[in-house]
């Protein structure tokens, strides 16, 4: 079973403090895990790191 690509979902739920202004941002840390089975030697297993910045845009109350 071969697959084209991997897809993440994610639903936030963002709270301001009264009174916040400003660029709102997050950022989130992943760890996944990737097997390399393309060459013809054994499958090899890799876990993967990435950081994910999100810029949510500005805080108007």
């Amino acid at each position: 079973m071969w697959r084209k690509s991997n897809k993440v979902a994610l639903r936030l739920q963002v709270e301001c403090a009264a009174g916040a202004a400003g660029a709102a941002t997050a950022a989130l840390a992943l760890q996944y895990r990737y097997r390399n089975a393309v060459p013809a030697h054994e499958p090899r297993d890799h876990t993967l790191h990435a950081t994910l910045l999100l810029h949510l845009g500005d805080i108007c109350g």
